[in-house]
C-alpha cells in the first residue's frame, strides 16, 4: 500500500510539473506572438496577425529541409554555417526573404529583442523562483554572444545547444532563436549587392 501512494505522488508531481512547463510555453508563445504582432501592425500598418512559429517552421524546413534535429543543428553550428559555400548561401538568403517578405515580418532589432530576451527575460523576472532552465541558458548565450563578439559565436552556440534538454529543443519555441541567429549569420555574412557605375 505504501508503495503504492509512493507512486501515485510520483506521478501526480511528474504531471504537474509537466502541465506547468507546457503552461510556460503556451505563454511563452503567446507573449512573442503578440509583441512581433504588435510591432508588424505599427511598422507597416496592417491587420493581419504573422503566426511566428509558424513562420520559423517554414524557414526551418528550408535551412534543415526533412531532418531539424538537436544533431542536425550541432552539426550545422559545427560544420556548415561558418563554411557555406557563397552561392549556397545567397541562394538560401533569397529563399529565406521571400518567406519573410510574404509574410510582413519585420526582421529589425526591436523584433530580435522580443524574441531573444524580452520575453523569456519576463518569465524569470517574474517568477524567480522557478527553475526555468532552457530560457536561462537562452539569456546567458545571448548576453556572452553581445560580449564576446562574433569569433566567439560558434563555441557559446555549440555550448548553448548541448546543454538544452532534448524534449525543450523538440518544441519550436525554444528552436526559434537558433533559426534567427542562422538568418542573422547568413545577411552578415552575405557579399554586398554590386554597385553600379
Amino acid at each position: 500500500m505504501k508503495n503504492i501512494i509512493v507512486l501515485l505522488l510520483l506521478l501526480i508531481t511528474a504531471s504537474s510539473c509537466k502541465n506547468q512547463y507546457s503552461l510556460v510555453d503556451k505563454k511563452l508563445k503567446k507573449c512573442v506572438n503578440n509583441k512581433v504582432n504588435n510591432e508588424i501592425k505599427e511598422v507597416f500598418n496592417i491587420k493581419e496577425d504573422v503566426k511566428f512559429y509558424t513562420l520559423m517552421n517554414a524557414v526551418e524546413k528550408l535551412i534543415f529541409k526533412k531532418d531539424a534535429s538537436k544533431q542536425t543543428y550541432l552539426n550545422y553550428f559545427e560544420n556548415t554555417l561558418y563554411n557555406i559555400d557563397s552561392i549556397k548561401k545567397e541562394k538560401l538568403l533569397l529563399e529565406i526573404e521571400t518567406v519573410f517578405n510574404k509574410s510582413k515580418f519585420n526582421k529589425s532589432h526591436p523584433m530580435s529583442r522580443i524574441i531573444f530576451y524580452s520575453c523569456p527575460f519576463n518569465f524569470i523576472k517574474k517568477k524567480s523562483n522557478q527553475n526555468y532552465t532552457t530560457l536561462k541558458l537562452q539569456i546567458n548565450a545571448l548576453n556572452k554572444m553581445d560580449e564576446k563578439g562574433i569569433d566567439s559565436h560558434r563555441e557559446i552556440l555549440i555550448d548553448w545547444l548541448t546543454n538544452i534538454d532534448e524534449v525543450e529543443f523538440n518544441k519550436i519555441i525554444y528552436r526559434s532563436p537558433f533559426i534567427l541567429i542562422i538568418y542573422n549569420h547568413l545577411k552578415l555574412e552575405a557579399p554586398a549587392p554590386a554597385q553600379c557605375h
